[in-house]
């Protein structure tokens, strides 16, 4: 895969585990772009959904949203699928594609283009993110055919060169830490990179 680059967007990706968000302080601070937990599974909403979307769009930020995969079945699949849109959307179109997290490595791998390719209809035809990891990707993600869809990857060894993943050559997002500081946020946060600049 390719390296990181100083001229890439950067951006966080948030839930409500980051508690009240100052996103003015974000956006001031040079990220230019935010993930937000929407969903996970077939029921939960992230209760600072809302806030988070509203916040970070008043601060002028790009905003997405990802919905955190459980994918036990086909069946259940498509229940998260419409549990997702259901969420969202009031609040779509947004200025990022939806993003599915896959990280737990019991996911039926049936399941996950069944989400996809749901959600990629219901977004005007374009591909949602697969946020996954090293491992996940080898357990879960093998199927080449995932390879059209861009890859939000988890990567932590910041001085390395990721390494090619399943069917990815390439990463469209990078994650590359989790234990990232940025104003505006207390504690500990995901910082993300994205492949190229974004703009409006």
């Amino acid at each position: 895969m390719q390296p990181r680059s100083l001229t890439n967007s950067k951006g966080v990706d948030v839930s409500h585990h980051q508690g009240d968000i100052d996103w003015k302080e974000v956006k001031n601070s040079g990220v230019s772009f935010a993930m937000i937990k929407a969903t996970e599974g077939h029921s939960f909403t992230d209760p600072k959904f809302e806030d988070n979307v509203k916040g970070a769009r008043q601060a002028g930020l790009l905003v997405g949203v990802y919905h955190f995969f459980h994918g036990e079945s086909i069946a259940k699949a498509e229940q998260e699928a419409a549990h997702f849109l259901q969420a969202v959307k009031n609040y779509a179109p947004f200025d990022l594609p939806y993003a599915l997290d896959v990280e737990n490595n019991r996911v039926d791998p049936a399941a996950v283009p069944v989400w996809l390719q749901a959600v990629r209809v219901s977004d005007h035809g374009r591909k949602p993110f697969i946020y996954s990891n090293p491992d996940t990707i080898a357990h879960c993600l093998k199927d080449r055919n995932l390879a059209e869809y861009p890859l939000w990857y988890a990567f932590y060894r910041q001085h390395e060169v990721p390494a090619n993943a399943g069917a990815w050559s390439q990463w469209t997002m990078l994650q590359y830490t989790d234990r990232g500081s940025v104003p505006g946020i207390a504690g500990h946060v995901d910082r993300n990179e994205y492949n190229g600049r974004l703009e409006r």
